[in-house]
């Protein structure tokens, strides 16, 4: 969802890559939020973090506490932040009904969204705050 979000609300200013360690289908009930706000990201594929190892990147953002502890270290002069949202796979896998399970999507959705909208500024501003906080 993030990588859809971003190339649709930033992409003329942001190169958006989604990647992840063990990196599985795209959920269908992620497909079927980003298709209520009218992204369609069903030909997005799990890319596994090996393939982006040689891409230049001014940042590397992690969005879950497993990424952010087991993230390889990419070469260059690359700024990691962390933003932790909670992950709506695991949310949706302990919810009573396919109802709720959407409902996870849909508030995280939106939390990323949020977020997408406040970059590229904040960027350097939540950089500079996580570097503070170590």
């Amino acid at each position: 969802m993030a990588e859809g979000l971003t190339k649709s609300l930033r992409g003329e200013s942001i190169y958006a890559q989604s990647a992840g360690l063990q990196p599985k289908r795209i959920h269908k009930l992620a497909i079927r939020a980003m298709f209520e706000i009218a992204m369609n990201i069903s030909n997005q594929y799990p890319k596994r973090i090996e393939e982006l190892e040689e891409t230049d990147f001014d940042y590397v953002i992690t969005l879950c506490d497993d990424a952010k502890e087991n993230c390889p270290v990419f070469p260059g002069n690359v700024r990691h932040l962390h933003v932790p949202f909670e992950d709506p796979v695991v949310l949706a896998e302990s919810a009573r009904d396919e109802k709720t399970a959407y409902k996870y999507f849909i508030r995280v959705r939106d939390q990323i969204r949020t977020f997408i909208a406040t970059m590229p500024k904040s960027l350097d501003r939540l950089y500079e705050q996580q570097q503070e906080e170590k």
